[in-house]
């Protein structure tokens, strides 16, 4: 087992982890800033934040392995991207059991 390696895939899955928490606070609050979505500047901005965080998570979890495979490392490139996948899915386990404890 390659360390940095494993170390690379967990910081790129935390800071997907963060990302997505901070979109989901900005969403959580927009009403509150914003006020109610009423026309068509709301779908329209939904669509652009979904589009913008497919690139950044995107680039996150892809762009390291890709670069890797294409200059010939094709093993380390999936193990990088396994190990960032495994991070990201312990990471969800993790906050499903936080939500289904604070929720009981």
């Amino acid at each position: 087992m390659n360390k940095k390696l494993l170390l690379y895939g967990f910081l790129y899955a935390l800071g997907v982890a963060v990302y997505v928490s901070l979109i989901a606070l900005v969403i959580t609050s927009s009403q509150n800033w914003f006020g109610p979505a009423t026309d068509f500047w709301g779908p329209a901005l939904i669509l652009l934040l979904l589009t913008l965080s497919v690139a950044v998570v995107g680039s996150l979890i892809f762009i390291r392995p890709a670069l890797w495979a294409l200059d010939g490392r094709k093993k380390e490139a999936l193990v990088l991207l396994f190990y960032t996948l495994g991070w990201l899915a312990m990471m969800t386990i993790i906050a499903f059991i936080i939500l289904a404890k604070i929720n009981h």
